[in-house]
């Protein structure tokens, strides 16, 4: 079947059209390679490692999706107060249920949300040693301190 001129010359067209987008899109992939390459030499934790195991580390630096989706939603939202009191009370529920904490029936157990694992036995020594010892100093600012803590649980429950 003959082309004619015209047919022809688009062809040609489309092929040189063609090959020029496919180096530009090598050459995209490539500058996205160097750059991934360069963002993950930023984090350690993308460093090849052999023979190390992971155990639970400072900061959270382990954390499931769901911790991530929760941080995110708190840092997205400008009044996070309000926010993280609701996902304050969300958890300490669904921790009751799951521990089958019924509080309606036996208040002698709870759920206590922190910081951080560091924090809580902190501020719980910080407590006994007010109710154990009689320091003015101390006990006066430990029950400041629980004070505050529950003025911020009347605010959930």
């Amino acid at each position: 079947v003959p082309y004619s001129k015209a047919v022809l010359y688009n062809k040609i067209q489309w092929v040189m059209y063609e090959r020029r987008k496919e180096k530009e899109d090598q050459q995209l992939r490539q500058q996205l390679e160097l750059s991934t390459c360069w963002v993950r030499s930023q984090f350690p934790y993308f460093h090849p490692t052999t023979d190390k195991i992971f155990f639970e580390s400072s900061g959270g630096a382990q954390v499931p999706k769901t911790v991530v989706t929760a941080m995110k939603q708190s840092l997205s939202n400008r009044n996070r107060s309000t926010c993280g009191k609701e996902q304050q009370k969300q958890a300490k529920e669904t921790l009751r249920i799951l521990f089958g904490i019924d509080n309606n029936v036996d208040d002698s157990h709870d759920v206590y949300l922190g910081q951080n694992a560091t924090t809580l036995p902190q501020q719980l020594s910080c407590i006994l040693e007010g109710s154990f010892f009689s320091s003015t100093t101390t006990s006066d600012t430990t029950t400041n301190t629980t004070q505050d803590d529950d003025d911020d649980d009347d605010d959930d429950d």
